[in-house]
């Protein structure tokens, strides 16, 4: 309900300054973060089956080289097992860099105009620091509460059901979610498939314009029918009517959350249609 101030000291913040310079962004040059997790998060941490939730960096050249066109250096943020990766002079993949350290971690993500990138570890940072931030393939509508604020933007992978040899629109995600107590990536049944390049482009180009003009029409019609189902879902498939109370508290403090849905991604994808 209220932003908490949480900075670098003094000392630390100075030395962030000379280290931002020798990372090779200038001065007072607006700078934009980014976060893939890739499959170096399974080697990292033991955690082989549970990549349903990865991402290709690769995906992200076009929308890196769109924001790039705006006049932003883009910073790729995470750790040295992730997958290199070399785009424009105006792109750092600090993931690699020998200028990589704690505190620089946390001066770009205090100080980054905004935050693009996927679910995983690094998607909390902007959310303590209240960075606006567009979240692309993120996994299960269920959840678009979860790790996000009101002024970010979300959008999910795409889930191929091999039963039904189809993908399953949103609004089927999310009432089979409420029978299935959640679609998750352990179920052998889906395959997650992630946002195409022109998808994550699309998000941060309708991002981008909302953020200039103040008049985007995100379609708050069709928004608002999300968020009502959502949440109905939410609450019939985590909320314990017998005992008055939440399965899960995480979900309880999320459910409420109705970030905007990326508009032509929402529109493509909510009701049953060719994007089947």
């Amino acid at each position: 309900k209220e932003q908490v101030q949480v900075n670098l000291s003094a000392d630390q913040n100075n030395r962030a300054k000379s280290m931002i310079i020798d990372l090779g962004i200038p001065e007072d040059k607006p700078f934009v973060c980014i976060y893939v997790r890739d499959d170096g998060f399974e080697s990292m941490r033991s955690m082989s089956g549970s990549n349903f939730a990865n991402s290709d960096i690769n995906n992200f050249r076009d929308v890196i080289l769109k924001i790039i066109e705006k006049n932003y250096h883009v910073i790729r943020v995470g750790d040295p097992l992730m997958k290199p990766i070399n785009i424009h002079n105006s792109f750092i993949d600090y993931a690699h860099s020998a200028q990589r350290n704690r505190s620089l971690d946390l001066y770009l993500y205090r100080h980054c105009c905004f935050w693009i990138g996927t679910m995983g570890g690094g998607r909390f940072p902007p959310i303590l620091y209240n960075r606006p931030s567009i979240v692309v393939n993120a996994v299960s509508p269920l959840f678009s509460g979860f790790c996000v604020n009101k002024s970010s933007v979300i959008i999910f992978k795409h889930v191929y059901s091999l039963s039904k040899a189809r993908f399953l629109c949103l609004r089927e995600q999310l009432e089979r979610t409420h029978a299935e107590n959640a679609i998750n990536g352990n179920s052998p049944d889906y395959l997650y498939i992630e946002n195409s390049p022109e998808e994550i482009s699309q998000a941060f180009l309708e991002w981008h314009k909302d953020r200039a003009t103040q008049s985007f029409d995100w379609n708050s019609s069709l928004q608002e029918q999300y968020h009502n189902l959502k949440q109905k879902c939410t609450r019939e498939a985590f909320f314990n009517a017998d005992k008055n109370e939440w399965i899960n508290s995480t979900i309880e403090n999320y459910q409420h959350i109705r970030p905007r849905i990326g508009k032509q991604f929402l529109e493509n994808c909510f009701e049953y249609g060719e994007y089947l």
